[in-house]
């Protein structure tokens, strides 16, 4: 079954799943990720933390995280279950940098 969520106005950068498929989450231009509930095919959740395009994001620690990155040169950690940023880092150093982030 198809399904279209619609919540960014830019173009979407990088879409992923929750590790149990309940959760999609999107990264936009738009300076956010969002995410959406599977089996409601609602909206969740949304950060409004980055100030430029979010590249990627993915969820870890069984599903409660989000780590997003984007071009901001700021890689940040949010919370889904209070919804806040709890960790912010700041890569711009004037080296070009590539982050992977990888799941075990």
């Amino acid at each position: 079954m198809l399904t279209e969520f619609r919540g960014h106005y830019q173009c979407i950068r990088n879409v992923e799943y929750s590790e149990d498929s309940n959760y999609l989450i999107s990264c936009s231009n738009d300076k956010t990720f969002k995410i959406w509930d599977c089996q409601s095919n609602k909206f969740v959740a949304s950060n409004m933390f980055h100030r430029n395009w979010v590249n990627i994001a993915k969820f870890f620690n069984d599903d409660k995280l989000v780590v997003s990155c984007s071009r901001d040169s700021y890689v940040q950690v949010f919370d889904c279950c209070s919804g806040k940023c709890v960790a912010k880092f700041n890569l711009s150093s004037g080296k070009k940098k590539i982050i992977i982030l990888i799941k075990n």
